[in-house]
């Protein structure tokens, strides 16, 4: 079996009794995940691309050695972007190229930018059992799933209000399976973005009164746009894990881009694909 590493989580596994297992290990991409991504229907696949990527290379996690389906689906979001970016470094190293238009209609420019992912910076949930994280998050009971009758299980959940708006919200931390659900919704972002805010809501007050989550995305048809947006931005500032954004600046018109690094700029469009080689004989012919 390959080596593995160990590394430090930004969020961490909840166990039943409340306790937070920060370590997981970690080994290399193989062969084996290589050959599924030569797969058409897991290469264009994110959610199959993470997947496989963590069944194949996350060798431990949360104190456990066995990572079952059902533990991935439960990890964070937050760890599961740890983790991706931690294999990779692991792998291939930290660089990568990061690719994207210019926004500006004006401009249109194709956009390359390298991105160190050892420079990314990483937001850690404080300790449970810092007085400070008080302040930041609790540890609460709250249902999982969009089914009302579901059995409530342990949660991480913050607060957050807009006086002006007059909006406060509790909300939990997203899950591997919230964001799979809202991959679900498709040909409509803005139906997957409410389907993660229905199902992460814990409590939803504004001057109709308080409901209780988690809700379907109908549930926001008739709130404000401007809550909403706000409630977007609660979650991500609020959510522990690498930042996944970084801007690149135009060169032809000064433009700044914020850009998401995706799957494809982690492992490569090219996973799973014959790639010429760059060596070269002593004849100077490339092979």
């Amino acid at each position: 079996m390959a080596d593995t590493v160990r590394i430090t989580l930004p969020c961490g596994h909840l166990t039943p009794d409340g306790k937070v297992i920060r370590e997981a290990e970690i080994r290399e991409l193989t062969g084996k995940t290589q050959t599924l991504f030569g797969r058409r229907d897991i290469r264009k696949n994110p959610i199959e691309i993470y997947r496989h990527i963590l069944k194949d290379c996350l060798a431990s996690y949360g104190g456990q050695d066995f990572v079952s389906e059902a533990v991935l689906r439960d990890m964070l979001l937050g760890d599961q972007h740890a983790i991706l970016v931690e294999i990779r470094k692991l792998s291939m190293g930290p660089d990568i190229t990061l690719s994207t238009t210019c926004a500006n209609k004006d401009c249109g420019t194709k956009l390359h930018a390298p991105v160190n992912l050892d420079d990314i910076d990483v937001w850690e949930l404080p300790d449970p059992d810092d007085t400070d994280a008080s302040e930041t998050y609790t540890i609460e009971e709250v249902r999982m799933d969009f089914d009302p009758k579901s059995v409530p299980r342990l949660a991480r959940v913050f607060s957050a209000s807009d006086d002006g708006l007059g909006v406060a919200i509790k909300a939990r931390f997203p899950t591997v399976q919230d964001a799979n659900s809202a991959a679900e919704e498709k040909g409509n972002d803005a139906i997957a973005s409410h389907a993660v805010l229905g199902r992460v809501l814990v409590e939803w007050s504004d001057h109709s009164g308080s409901v209780d989550g988690p809700v379907g995305p109908d549930f926001f048809l008739t709130r404000s746009w401007k809550a909403i947006d706000w409630f977007n931005s609660a979650l991500a500032i609020m959510s522990p894990g690498p930042e996944m954004t970084k801007t690149v600046v135009c060169e032809e018109c000064g433009f700044e881009n914020p850009t998401r690094i995706e799957s494809s700029d982690f492992f490569g469009s090219n996973l799973g694909k014959e790639t010429p080689s760059k060596l070269t004989r002593r004849s100077g012919k490339s092979v």
